[in-house]
């Protein structure tokens, strides 16, 4: 983090986040955000990248140190690292279809991954909010588990 801070990429938000209406102090662990929006950090890991939006693989195989990934649409993508960031069960089904086998207690614990429904809501408000400062609460009750000011945080108008 402190490369990138002193690159610009990243800046330190707050070490404080109220929980239900109230500080919680200072917890010492620094809470950081994008210095231009929720997209910096991903835009300047990918900087130097080839993407390809909107790719879905279909296979995947190693041979000799390097990683094969097949399209649905054919396309043929060949490189020295594989990264599988979908979720676990799709994660899974390439390594299946690729005839990939992982030790059994990896195995286990992977497929004993939950998932549960997540709602995001960006809204833009006529006012400002009511989110006491820094600009992020957890709230104590309720299905809401948190809410943040993007304003507070300087990173939206």
């Amino acid at each position: 983090m402190d490369q990138w801070e002193h690159e610009g990429v990243v800046r330190e938000w707050t070490r404080i986040i109220p929980e239900g209406g109230k500080s919680s102090g200072n917890d010492g662990h620094p809470r950081y955000i994008g210095t231009n929006g929720m997209t910096t950090v991903a835009k300047h890991l990918s900087q130097d990248l080839d993407i390809h939006l909107n790719t879905r693989i279909k296979t995947i195989s190693s041979s000799g140190g390097f990683w094969s990934a097949k399209s649905i649409n054919g396309q043929e993508f060949n490189s020295n690292h594989l990264i599988l960031t979908a979720p676990v069960p799709q994660s899974l089904s390439l390594l299946r279809a690729g005839k990939f086998s992982l030790p059994e207690d990896e195995l286990n614990i992977l497929k004993n991954i939950q998932y549960y429904p997540c709602i995001a809501v960006l809204v833009l408000l006529n006012s400002s909010s009511k989110i006491p400062t820094p600009g992020g609460i957890k709230p104590k009750n309720g299905p809401i588990q948190w809410l943040a000011d993007n304003t507070q945080k300087g990173i939206s108008p």
